[in-house]
C-alpha cells in the first residue's frame, strides 16, 4: 500500500492472489512427494519457478510504479517511521 501527498492510494497487486493459489498448489504437490525421488526434484523446480516469477513480477511492478511517480512529481521524500520511536512520543496529557 502506498499513499501519496495528494491522498492517492496505490493498492497492492491483483496478481498476488492468483500467484498465491498457484504457489500453494505447487507447495502441496512438493510436500506430498517422497524425499529423494525424481518427482520431488521436478516439483521443487516447478515451485522455484513460481517463486522466481512472483519475485520478477513484484520487481517489475515496483520499477513501473517508481518510474510513474518520478515522472508525475518534481520531488520525492521518503519517511521511514519506526513504531518503537512513535510509541515513545505519545502524548503525555492522557
Amino acid at each position: 500500500m502506498l499513499s501519496t501527498l495528494r491522498q492517492q492510494e496505490r493498492a497492492n497487486l491483483r496478481f498476488l492472489k492468483r500467484a498465491q493459489s498457484n504457489l500453494r498448489r505447487k507447495q502441496k504437490a512438493l510436500s506430498r512427494c517422497q524425499k529423494g525421488s525424481k518427482g520431488r526434484a521436478k516439483a521443487r523446480l516447478k515451485l522455484a519457478k513460481v517463486h522466481e516469477r512472483l519475485a520478477n513480477a513484484r520487481a517489475d511492478f515496483q520499477h513501473n510504479l517508481s518510474r510513474q511517480l518520478i515522472d508525475e512529481n518534481q520531488a520525492m521524500v521518503v519517511e521511514i517511521l519506526k513504531v518503537k520511536n512513535l510509541l515513545l512520543l505519545r502524548p503525555q496529557g492522557r
